[in-house]
């Protein structure tokens, strides 16, 4: 109960005042918002109740659910430039994926289980999660015009954080502390991507 609003405190649909809730966070910025991914706690709840969170939270906002994991292809034009028209323009493809697994309790290892993903899906950014670690780790290809000039391309692989606390307040343990994890730094990551004239795009974490 730790865990909980106080404000959804002897409510029987405890899930749907936090869809609500929730949505009304994201409702002044949901324009900006390119797609909203299921993690497994809503899997969960789906296979056990029946009902998906992830896909009403979608419906009540209008964006697009992009399920536990999906490939994304963002083309980015320069101000002014229309669509269909790609002078300029630079394509940038994500790879992202909830995550998975719970049984490392270090950086090294949170990296090396996701791994393998670059070489199974061609991507320039890839985006893991459900550690709740907060890391990236840019690397560099090198790729090749269509007129055999040699470009360099970032690539860069991102576990972006958590917003959950994982010290409780009161006397009930959260889940980090029952399996003894580490406290993790709140907060996100924001992917920024310059559009380079000698390059292709840079690629960059920020917290």
């Amino acid at each position: 109960m730790d865990h909980i609003d106080p404000a959804h405190y002897g409510k029987q649909a405890i899930i749907d005042a936090q869809i609500d809730d929730f949505c009304q966070e994201l409702e002044p910025i949901k324009h900006k918002i390119i797609g909203l991914m299921m993690g497994n706690h809503e899997w969960k709840i789906l296979e056990r109740t029946g009902t998906d969170p992830t896909k009403r939270i979608c419906e009540k906002l209008g964006v697009k659910n992009l399920g536990y994991q999906c490939l994304i292809h963002l083309t980015l034009r320069p101000d002014g430039l229309s669509e269909g028209r790609y002078g300029g323009s630079r394509t940038v493809k994500l790879f992202a994926h909830h995550g998975w697994g719970g049984g490392t309790r270090t950086r090294g290892g949170d990296m090396t289980k996701v791994s393998r993903k670059p070489g199974e899906y061609i991507a320039d950014i890839y985006i893991f999660a459900h550690s709740h670690q907060s890391w990236s780790d840019p690397e560099t290809r090198l790729d090749v015009t269509s007129k055999g000039k040699p470009i360099s391309r970032d690539c860069l692989i991102i576990n972006p954080g958590t917003f959950k606390k994982g010290l409780s307040p009161g006397t009930i343990p959260t889940y980090e502390e029952r399996q003894g994890y580490g406290p993790q730094r709140l907060g996100g990551r924001v992917i920024e991507i310059e559009v380079d004239t000698h390059k292709w795009v840079n690629l960059r974490a920020i917290e």
